[in-house]
């Protein structure tokens, strides 16, 4: 795990964001890879493309590529695998940021570089 994605899970661990599903962000909050984005954002000072509400553009890493590559994330949707990506993992099922944070943490085959 780089470190890039350590300050990615001190951020999801924050309670600094509230989760939103299906999107990586929307006016309630954000899915765990929009926290991603703006921690990029944050740290590199790269503006990303954004919707014209200002919001981040997607609901996967497809259109933010340096996010997935500075993160050592493999695939848009944070997995080889969309059944356990993190994008799923945030959508589908009850996971909280931690619980998410702690997923990531575990370094399950597939998820990282």
């Amino acid at each position: 795990m780089n470190d890039n994605m350590r300050k990615v899970l001190v951020a999801l661990r924050s309670g600094e964001y509230k989760q939103a599903r299906g999107t990586l962000q929307n006016t309630g909050g954000y899915c765990c890879l929009g926290v991603m984005c703006d921690v990029y954002e944050k740290e590199t000072g790269d503006v990303l493309e954004r919707t014209p509400s200002g919001l981040f553009n997607g609901a996967h890493l497809s259109k933010h590529t340096v996010v997935r590559e500075w993160a050592g994330l493999q695939g848009n949707m944070g997995g080889s695998d969309y059944s356990d990506s993190l994008a799923a993992i945030n959508d589908r099922t009850d996971s909280t940021f931690a619980h998410i944070a702690d997923f990531i943490e575990s370094e399950p085959q597939g998820l990282l570089v």
